[in-house]
């Protein structure tokens, strides 16, 4: 497999956006493909941003091919590189936890990672992106939170999330406290 198989990305034109994967990687090409039909023609000029395992990669392409759902990009020159454009450390942890919306009510999550702007959650039930969501943590430190969807994927058969945080001066208090607990116990192990 290429780097870059398997991978979410979204093409954003003047009048359309929308996420998709990278189907399949050839020397310049990208092969796009998207759960509905791409509403792209030939030679529109894009941005298409890569969210990898390694980080995320932004870039300018045009549409060389279209087919329904699929399209076909110009991969970014080798020169390009990966960028991990997180602003805060993210610490590993395995939390229960609760994601709540207006239309799905509540979820039960399994709480990834945490960060001071975010937290990345698994849930067997989607959400979209964009949604405002309410998120409860539990752990030794009850942390309730709003935020909103940014990221959306399906990883064996569970939907993982990555939800950015509304800050509030109650929350940065909460977190602060929280995450200066967290990275003393890790650096005591």
């Amino acid at each position: 497999m290429s780097m870059f198989e398997g991978a979410n990305i979204l093409v954003s034109s003047t009048n359309y956006s929308n996420m998709g994967q990278i189907f399949f990687e050839q020397g310049e090409l990208f092969d796009v493909v998207f759960p509905t039909a791409a509403n792209l023609q030939i030679g529109d000029p894009v941005t298409a941003t890569v969210y990898h395992k390694n980080g995320i990669l932004t870039f300018q392409s045009t549409v060389i091919g279209t087919l329904e759902e699929r399209i076909l990009l110009i991969k970014p020159h080798r020169e390009a590189n990966l960028s991990d454009r997180r602003e805060h450390p993210r610490y590993e942890v395995n939390l229960e936890g609760t994601v709540s919306s207006q239309s799905k009510g509540d979820l039960n999550a399994k709480i990834l990672d945490v960060s001071f702007g975010g937290v990345r959650v698994e849930s067997d039930k989607f959400l979209e992106q964009g949604t405002e969501i309410s998120v409860s943590i539990d752990g030794d430190t009850h942390i309730d939170a709003t935020g909103i969807v940014r990221r959306v994927q399906l990883k064996n058969g569970v939907f993982e999330f990555g939800i950015e945080f509304i800050h509030t001066p109650e929350l940065k208090k909460s977190l602060e406290e929280y995450l200066n607990r967290f990275e003393a116990t890790q650096n005591v192990n």
